[in-house]
């Protein structure tokens, strides 16, 4: 496994940073599999594969059953990164930052809850979930109405809007079956054009670390965002290439700051 160079870390504020993996180092990435099939691989082996059905408009990661990575590294000094990761539900598996391939990062920590609606999207296509599939945002196509308060002169105003996004997030387990473990960093791929006809974005969130036996967490989450290749796709007409939108990085910081807003449970 790469060791952790806390040195490329940088806050933005208390619930977000920056994660700078550089040059030369190949790690998580999507090997193209075909015009309808990737392998999103680690330095443990082949972890999920992502399949494109045009015809059903279909997009859907699905866990292989591969082997993952270690929970460590343990031997992290004192530094940035760890004091935004240390009580965390990451806090005990940062192995999974070691492990990224070089590009830029947005580290978020969020306190929504991934859960089970009943029913699981993949592109257009809507089904009962499996038991590896979680959701973790649903896209918000409009402000919510602020909530109305009194300031100090007793003057009615209005709270900020919460931040939104339009990004559908949904967390896919590395066992087939078996509810995801969310005491890790949960990692991104940002497929464009997720419902295959250039309507609507997604992004998947996953574990590479070997599970922890303990009940999910309490504490913040820790979500991984992609701003850059190599982990984003395009989806549109089953083939898998490189994204076409020129402000996906706006788009993905957007996302980070809705998650990074106070959530509420799905």
């Amino acid at each position: 496994m790469l060791a952790l160079d806390p040195t490329w870390f940088r806050p933005l504020d208390d619930r977000l940073a920056e994660w700078v993996v550089p040059a030369g180092r190949q790690g998580i990435r999507l090997e193209i599999a075909g015009s309808s099939r990737g392998h999103l691989r680690s330095s443990a082996g082949l972890a999920f594969t992502l399949e494109v059905d045009p015809g059903q408009e279909r997009t859907e990661l699905v866990p292989a059953g591969g082997p993952l990575l270690p929970r460590g590294p343990d031997d992290l000094p004192d530094c940035p990164l760890l004091d935004f990761a240390f009580d965390t539900a990451a806090a005990a598996s940062l192995g999974p930052l070691a492990a990224l391939s070089s590009g830029r990062y947005l580290l978020v920590r969020t306190d929504h809850r991934p859960g089970d609606r009943g029913f699981a999207h993949w592109g257009n296509s809507c089904e009962e979930p499996p038991g590896h599939h979680r959701t973790l945002y649903l896209p918000q196509h409009a402000d919510p109405i602020p909530a109305k308060r009194f300031a100090g002169g007793r003057k009615l105003s209005r709270a900020k809007p919460a931040p939104r996004s339009l990004i559908r997030t949904q967390v896919v387990g590395a066992e087939p079956g078996l509810a995801p473990c969310l005491r890790q960093p949960l990692i991104g791929l940002v497929v464009e054009d997720y419902t295959v006809i250039r309507w609507s974005d997604g992004v998947f969130v996953v574990p590479f670390a070997q599970p922890d036996p303990r009940p999910d967490p309490d504490e913040d989450l820790l979500v991984v965002l992609p701003l850059d290749a190599p982990l984003f796709v395009s989806a549109a007409g089953g083939v898998l290439a490189a994204p076409e939108k020129p402000d996906w990085e706006a788009r993905i910081r957007q996302l980070g700051s809705a998650l990074a807003a106070p959530g509420r449970d799905l």
